[in-house]
């Protein structure tokens, strides 16, 4: 689950720069925007209390239980950002039954979450080696 807070907070970021890109008028945007902040503040708070995989266990379990909860509720508000962001663009829904417009935003969810899933580890490295070259730096630089 240390792992996860780190994706989960990756999820954040990523999608939040894709959000504050889409117009602002959509109604669902500034709420989208709010959770995906609480989000990440959430996930690195989760990390701080646990930082290692060996210390998460019973004591986490209700951390854990929230910050999955709040990765559900950004999971449909994205959703429905998508959703509003096609119906503004033009695109005509009429003729799509309300259940397969929900199955839209939710398959272009599962798609972002799979690929930020990937991306995920390949970020917490070259943040964990940018880190460590730039304490070297600090070190080296105070002698």
């Amino acid at each position: 689950m240390a792992d996860r807070s780190f994706e989960f907070w990756t999820k954040g970021l990523i999608i939040g720069y894709i959000v504050n890109d889409l117009p602002a008028n959509l109604p669902c945007r500034r709420e989208a925007l709010i959770q995906l902040a609480k989000l990440q503040r959430m996930a690195w708070n989760f990390h701080k209390k646990f930082p290692t995989p060996d210390l998460v266990g019973k004591k986490s379990a209700a951390d854990r239980h929230r910050l999955t909860q709040q990765y559900k509720t950004v999971d449909k508000l994205i959703a429905k950002v998508f959703i509003e962001w096609f119906l503004e663009k033009g695109v005509d829904l009429r003729r799509v039954k309300k259940g397969e417009i929900a199955r839209l935003g939710q398959g272009l969810t599962k798609s972002f979450n799979k690929s930020i899933h990937k991306l995920a580890p390949e970020v917490s490295s070259e943040l964990t080696k940018l880190l460590k070259t730039t304490k070297a730096k600090l070190l080296s630089a105070s002698s």
